[in-house]
This record gives structure tokens, sequence and C-alpha cells, in this order.
């Protein structure tokens, strides 16, 4: 113990010795603590990098997903709009084949309207025989020869035919009875008569059909419509099984139009009576 006290002892160098060896142990503790730190450092950082890496791959998986939803309803879109792109090309198709087929078929009743029109403008049969005027009063009758149509009773007979084509009764019984009572001496008024007969036909109305008929021949003798009025006349009487009065009308248009179509039918049609 003197030996570490006194300083010109020789144990001096043993205390230098101990002070070294104690700084060591200290030093190599603190190195292992350090590397400890280092260590755990290390880990921590591993660790958050793969937490990153993950979170980056979440990330992007989710992304893509994402992206892969977002093409499918981009092409599903595309081919929704191609359908009705192509739903409205078809129905266009469908309208231009509806908008020909009118056309053509307005065209056609505008050629039928004409012939009408050239058939009823054409020159009237002769005048009357005795068989045409009996039992017609004379004041009841117009002038033989009828005026042409002017351009207000034209309109109204083209008007008037164009309903009836198109089947609208009530507008057409409306426009040949206009015509009839605003233009009774009208070239166009014998054939409004037998157009008003066939509507009151169509509508089930055969007794009043029959007197309208028979108004052709009364007010216009020498007309191109009275066979035909006499016949549909004969023609319905036979239908309410007033036979005789078929019977008179028929005769009546045999004898006095033998050479006209009607009267070919007017022969078939008597020999359907009882």
């Amino acid at each position: 113990m003197r030996a570490f006290l006194d300083p010109n002892s020789r144990g001096l160098p043993w205390a230098a010795v101990l002070l070294f060896a104690s700084s060591a142990c200290a030093s190599t503790g603190s190195v292992a603590e350090v590397r400890t730190e280092v260590r755990t450092l290390a880990a921590r950082q591993d660790s958050i990098l793969a937490e990153l890496r993950t979170s980056v791959l979440v990330q992007h998986g989710a992304a893509m997903d994402s992206l892969a939803a977002l093409a499918d309803q981009i092409f599903a879109h595309r081919g929704r709009t191609n359908n009705v792109l192509t739903s409205i090309r078809d129905e266009q198709l469908r309208l231009s084949e509806v908008v020909g087929t009118s056309e053509r078929r307005m065209d056609q009743l505008e050629r039928n309207l004409e012939d009408r029109l050239r058939r009823v403008e054409s020159p009237l049969q002769a005048p009357p025989t005795a068989a045409d005027t009996a039992g017609a009063p004379a004041a009841e009758r117009p002038d033989t020869v009828l005026p042409d149509a002017t351009a207000p009773d034209r309109a109204l007979y083209r008007a008037a035919v164009g309903n009836f084509e198109r089947d609208l009764r009530t507008s057409a019984r409306l426009g040949f009875t206009q015509l009839i009572e605003t233009y009774p001496r009208s070239q166009l008024a014998p054939a409004a008569y037998l157009h008003l007969g066939e509507l009151l036909t169509l509508d089930g109305e055969l007794s009043a059909a029959v007197e309208n008929y028979l108004e052709i021949p009364k007010l216009y003798p020498a007309a191109g419509e009275v066979a035909a009025a006499l016949y549909r006349a004969g023609e319905l009487c036979i239908r309410l099984e007033e036979y005789e009065r078929a019977r008179v009308y028929l005769e009546r248009v045999i004898n006095t139009y033998p050479d006209d179509w009607f009267a070919n039918q007017a022969r078939n049609k008597l020999e359907e009576i009882p």
C-alpha cells in the first residue's frame, strides 16, 4: 500500500497499468453499446424500409386496379356509345324508309286524285233519255250542262278526296257536303254526291246512301256518274231486302247504259234478287 502512495516508489507503473485497464474496460463497454444501438437503428431502418416498400406496393397495386377499372369503364362506355350510334343510324334508316313510303303513297294519292278529276271533268254524256228524267221535277234540276269547275270548288273537292283517301271520314263528309251546298251547279257536284254515298255506306247508313245516290240522276241527269249512282242504289236496296226497288234501278242501268261497265255489273246483281 505504501508503494502506491509513495511517489518515489516503484509501484507507480502498476497504478498506470490499472488505470489503463479500467479505461480499456470502459471503452469496450461503450463500443458494445454503440454497436447495439447501430444494430437497433439498422433493424429499425430495415423495418421502416420494409413498411415503405409494402405501402408503395399496395398503393401501386391500388393505382393499377383503379386504372384497370377506369379502362373497363372507358371500354364499356365506348361500347354503349357505339350501340347508341348504331341504334341512331338504324332509326334514321327506318325513318328514311317510312318517309320514302309516305312520299310514294302521297304521290299515288295525288295521281289517283288527278285521274278522278280528269274523269269528272271529261265531256259529259249525251242528254238524258225519258227513263233518266222520269219523275224528276224540272224545277229541281240545274242546267243540263254544268259549268267548268272553278278554283274554290276544285280546292274543296281535292281536300275532301284527300281526306277520303286517308280514311278521315268525318272530314271527308263535311267537305263533300259543303261542296254540294256551296257549289250545287259545280261540275264536281255529282262526284261529290257519289263519294258521299260511299261514305254513308261505309258508316252503315244504307238508306241514307240510297237516297243520296238517287240525287245524282235527279239533279244531274247528264252527268257521267248516273250509271254508277243507279247501280249502287240498286245494290244497296238488295242489302236492305227492298228487292223491287233494286230491280227498278238495276234494269234502268241496263236499259239506259247498255255499253257501260256498270250495265254488266247490274246484270249480275239482278241474278241475286230472289
